[in-house]
């Protein structure tokens, strides 16, 4: 119980009585004060995550890199063919079977990089050979 004073003759009255004793004034009914909504906290912003690089547009510039990575990679296999051709003995077939899946993973990496789907899921099939032969 506590005292508070009437709102009408400022005469402390017990918080209790429903009026004043002295003034017959209604106590006031306690104004629930409004609650302000809690604050939301911010959601922390996400940082936008790095963006993919997309495939290069086929435009001509980037068709003529594909090509020339392409004729670098198809060069090199051929390369590796013929010295495997001429001393046969220096090249163990597994050896060499490894050295041409290399090869054909880094024609798939060029696919990928250029968007070259169709030649990258031929290259795949070729690599996919070329890793059941070695067992892996």
């Amino acid at each position: 119980m506590a005292l508070i004073p009437c709102y009408e003759c400022s005469i402390e009255i017990s918080d209790l009585a429903p009026a004043c004793v002295h003034c017959g004034a209604p106590k006031k009914k306690a104004t629930p004060k409004k609650k302000a909504a809690p604050k939301k906290k911010a959601a922390p912003k996400k940082k936008a995550a790095p963006k993919k690089k997309a495939a290069a547009p086929k435009d001509l510039g980037s068709r003529k890199v594909f090509e020339v990575e392409m004729e670098q990679l198809n060069k090199e296999h051929e390369d590796l063919l013929s010295a495997a051709r001429q001393s046969p003995k220096t090249h163990g077939p597994r050896d060499l079977l490894r050295r041409v899946n290399d090869i054909q993973k880094r024609r798939v990496e060029c696919c990928k990089r250029h968007g070259e789907v169709a030649a990258m899921r031929y290259c795949e099939e070729l690599l996919a050979k070329g890793q059941h032969l070695l067992g892996g």
